[in-house]
């Protein structure tokens, strides 16, 4: 391992540890009140976490992606650490606020990678409602965009466009 992935490997520890301090329901916080299988939405002014297990697309052409997912955010950090859990296989990634309202929060991946694929989040706070939006990036076109871009869902066929999914908590969870 070289010094600059040393250092980076020690940021990204430090920053999941401020991320997992503290890592239950923020204290005086929102809680929107999930109607039957909505994700838990919680939040303060400067904390954020949500729990749900069920992606659903707004295009029935598209699968549903049915596995545990959770986000933290910290909004003085301006960043978020999601976590994904499907059969028992955990996978982790940070993510950066791109805009925290008193309705809204944006968060999108921390390296953009607009070359193939743009990822981002909408959280809105009020509704207890998160999206995730998949769309083109600049190079999408590519033949080797074409190739390696596959999402969650099943992927692209055909022309390469925008794919949006909303979080849910499966009935059967509930």
């Amino acid at each position: 391992m070289t010094n600059g992935s040393r250092r980076r490997f020690g940021v990204l520890i430090a920053t999941a540890c401020l991320l997992s301090a503290n890592f239950g329901i923020c204290q005086s916080s929102n809680t929107a009140l999930p109607a039957r299988g909505a994700p838990v939405v919680s939040w303060d002014k400067d904390d954020l976490l949500i729990s749900g297990d069920l992606w659903s697309p707004q295009d029935s052409n598209e699968k549903p992606m049915v596995f545990q997912t959770a986000i933290r955010c910290r909004k003085k950090l301006g960043l978020c650490a999601l976590s994904n859990n499907k059969n028992g296989r955990v996978t982790a990634y940070f993510l950066l606020i791109t805009a925290w309202t008193p309705q809204q929060v944006t968060i999108r991946g921390e390296i953009p990678r607009d070359t193939c694929e743009k990822n981002e989040y909408v959280i809105d706070l009020f509704r207890s409602s998160v999206l995730q939006i998949f769309s083109p990036g600049t190079q999408a076109h590519s033949s080797g965009c074409r190739q390696a871009v596959v999402f969650p869902g099943g992927g692209w066929p055909g022309n390469p466009r925008k794919v949006i999914y909303e979080l849910s908590k499966s009935p059967m969870v509930q």
